[in-house]
C-alpha cells in the first residue's frame, strides 16, 4: 500500500501531512462503502417486510432494523480504518 500511496503523492504533488490525510480518507473510504455494500446486500428482504407489516416507514425501517444489524460491520471498518 505505501508505494502506491507515494506514487499518488508524487503525481498530484500531496507531500504533506494534508496530502496523507486525503490519501488515507480516499483509499478507507472505497473500502468501507464496498464492505458496507456487502453486508447490506446480505440482509434478508423478509425483515424490511415485517417492519413494514409492523406500520414502519422506510427511514424507521432504516434506523430501527437496518442500523442494528450494521453494527458489527461499523466496529470492523473502525478498526480495519484506525489500523491502517
Amino acid at each position: 500500500m505505501f508505494p502506491l500511496i507515494n506514487d499518488v503523492a508524487v503525481k498530484f504533488n500531496l507531500r504533506n501531512v494534508m496530502g496523507l490525510i486525503v490519501l488515507y480518507t480516499g483509499f478507507g473510504i472505497s473500502l468501507s462503502v464496498f464492505m458496507i455494500h456487502g453486508f447490506i446486500a446480505t440482509i434478508p428482504l423478509s425483515l424490511e417486510e415485517v417492519a413494514k407489516v409492523e406500520g414502519l416507514g422506510p427511514i424507521k425501517t432504516f434506523f430501527k432494523v437496518v442500523i442494528p444489524l450494521l453494527r458489527q460491520i461499523l466496529t470492523t471498518i473502525l478498526i480495519l480504518n484506525t489500523m491502517w
